[in-house]
């Protein structure tokens, strides 16, 4: 179980494109702070091995050092969860998101991209 970092990966047109890379079975991502940016789409794509799950989830708790995060969610309100590769748009506005692997074995592999505007 790791902290992974993100990267900026591209920074034009508009957007700016941040990718957590090497995601493992329990890997959480780096939290990445962008309530200034309303329009994301999350791409998730790699190798989920056996029983491979990844939430998209976000939190506004800056109270704490461990700030509490929830599923975000996808324009049809359901929770913004991959046990296969999958692009959407991101509903929810969070003052931080992460992704966070919640299942998987030792072949899971993820990278995980947002695209923000």
């Amino acid at each position: 179980m790791a902290i992974v970092a993100f990267a900026e990966t591209l920074s034009n047109y508009g957007v700016k494109i941040f990718k957590w890379t090497g995601l493992g079975n329990l890997d959480t991502g780096a939290p990445l702070p962008i309530p200034s940016k309303s329009d994301k789409t999350v791409q998730v794509y790699g190798t989920f091995g056996s029983g491979g799950s990844v939430t998209i989830q976000g939190s506004n708790d800056l109270a704490t050092e461990t700030p509490t995060y929830a599923s975000l969610h996808k324009i049809d309100i359901s929770a913004l969860t991959y046990t296969s590769a999958g692009i959407d748009t991101v509903v929810d506005n969070p003052n931080l998101i992460r992704p966070s692997v919640t299942a998987g074995d030792g072949d899971t592999d993820l990278d995980v991209i947002i695209c923000v505007k």
